[in-house]
């Protein structure tokens, strides 16, 4: 693996896989500005094997396009082994996407849904590895429990992954609920430095207990005197590169603070009470000031003087409207407070409730980004 990550003269800058973003155009545009390792958009497995035009407008690269690595989701061992040899002599690596979180990827069970199932992880690494010479790669996201987090790493790496892409947040932190990533997870997983190469090249030739001991002795000299406040950390060089001072040295993470659920909660409910207080809207405005076109406003009307054939028409039943005044929508048929979609969603958010007829769970999820921030803020 080192060799390999020599081949690629050593990466820093790196651009991570976007959906819809990362082609060719935005890849080549993000290597003249320095990068110097690109992935692809994600691409699924399955429609990739078995759909040539899918293959020849998502993977569309050049020369100047390297070193580049191609990511897959998935959940078939040997579609996934499939897809990897039909991708392999355009790229360098093998990405496999084992950190989505969204809906779509819980119902296509891949990405951060298949982390439950080890034994399949197991198949479908070992399954790609023996399938293509270029190195696997995984990116995940983490267990609440460190230590399962780190077991999780392993058995990876045991099944052949050859490096890591660690994404400090569970499955549940994302939107809203997103929350500050954990880096003491991260830390315990795939911390390295490039000035300690030296070192990691010692420990992985180890040969008796002494080749251990030097290694912790050489970490302990290098930096020790910083975290004693000794010595100043001072990387000029780092600095005229990046433009950054950083105010804390590189090593000790500084994460950017997104906002924490508490706060996103009440922003939520101010905007709403905003909203309540204003006196009037635009007759050509619906509740949330976006435009109504004419057509619509005609079906709206027609609604509102015969809204239960209306509701015949829509939904082939008998059925009620929104308990919402200014909604004209029927309202869902299990909601448990009688509203649409769309302004239970709302009703949700502004309130902190659950819907289990429209599986709206956001005092669930809520409440497990409390739980787990908490836990962060008591390990700290």
């Amino acid at each position: 693996m080192a060799n390999w990550i020599f081949e690629l003269n050593n990466p820093q800058f790196v651009v991570a896989p976007m959906v819809d973003a990362s082609e060719l155009a935005w890849r080549l545009l993000c290597r003249r500005h320095g990068a110097n390792l690109c992935y692809t958009p994600m691409l699924h497995s399955n429609v990739f094997t078995k759909d040539a035009k899918y293959r020849k407008d998502n993977l569309v690269t050049c020369e100047e396009d390297r070193p580049l690595i191609v990511q897959f989701c998935g959940n078939n061992p040997e579609i996934m082994a499939s897809a990897a040899k039909l991708a392999e002599e355009y790229c360098d690596a093998i990405d496999i996407n084992l950190g989505c979180p969204q809906s779509i990827a819980k119902r296509g069970r891949y990405g951060s849904f298949l982390q439950d199932d080890w034994e399949l992880l197991k198949e479908i690494v070992t399954a790609m590895s023996k399938a293509v010479s270029i190195p696997i790669t995984c990116k995940v996201r983490i267990f609440e429990d460190i230590d399962k987090s780190v077991n999780y790493a392993k058995m990876l790496e045991a099944s052949g992954c050859k490096l890591l892409t660690v994404h400090g947040r569970t499955r549940e932190q994302k939107g809203p609920l997103t929350g500050i990533a954990s880096w003491k997870h991260i830390k315990a997983i795939s911390f390295t430095f490039d000035e300690n190469n030296d070192d990691r090249q010692l420990l992985a030739t180890a040969q008796n207990i002494n080749d251990f001991k030097k290694v912790c002795e050489n970490l302990k000299n290098k930096y020790q005197p910083y975290q004693e406040g000794k010595i100043h950390y001072e990387d000029e060089e780092n600095i005229s590169r990046t433009g950054y001072n950083l105010i804390l040295p590189p090593w000790i993470c500084q994460p950017y603070v997104r906002m924490s659920p508490e706060a996103h909660t009440q922003k939520m409910h101010e905007l709403s009470k905003n909203q309540n207080n204003q006196e009037c809207k635009r007759i050509n405005e619906d509740q949330d000031g976006n435009h109504i076109s004419r057509k619509k406003m005609k079906k709206m009307k027609r609604m509102m003087r015969r809204p239960q054939k209306a509701d015949q028409n829509q939904n082939g039943r008998n059925g009620d409207i929104c308990f919402n005044d200014k909604c004209p929508n029927p309202l869902g048929g299990k909601c448990t407070y009688k509203l649409c979609k769309k302004c239970c969603k709302n009703k949700c958010y502004e309130e902190d409730l659950d819907c289990r007829g429209h599986r709206i769970l956001v005092h669930t999820r809520r409440e497990i980004a409390k739980l787990f921030a908490n836990k962060n803020t008591e390990e700290t």
